[in-house]
């Protein structure tokens, strides 16, 4: 069981919030973790990576890309909402 924090200087919330998913992944993976839960309040970061396809042009398709690697990756990842209020 592990957490980091970190400084971003992105320039949106949903970018900070791919860079956060981003950065916890590449920590599981160093850790080789197998079993990985993820939460967050951002639903629309989870619509972004389930049409990552569709949007080749958005404007952090690089960060999508990055984050639907690595959830390609051969581990067990689980990915929930929570509603803001329930943090």
């Amino acid at each position: 069981f592990t957490g980091f924090s970190s400084r971003n200087h992105s320039f949106s919330p949903l970018a900070t919030e791919l860079q956060a998913l981003r950065d916890g992944l590449l920590l599981a993976k160093q850790f080789q973790l197998m079993k990985v839960e993820v939460e967050t309040d951002a639903k629309s970061v989870l619509i972004m990576l389930d049409n990552a396809e569709e949007n080749p042009k958005h404007d952090l398709i690089v960060l999508i890309n990055e984050v639907a690697n690595l959830l390609k990756l051969k581990w067990n990842i689980t990915i929930s909402h929570f509603k803001r209020e329930a943090n």
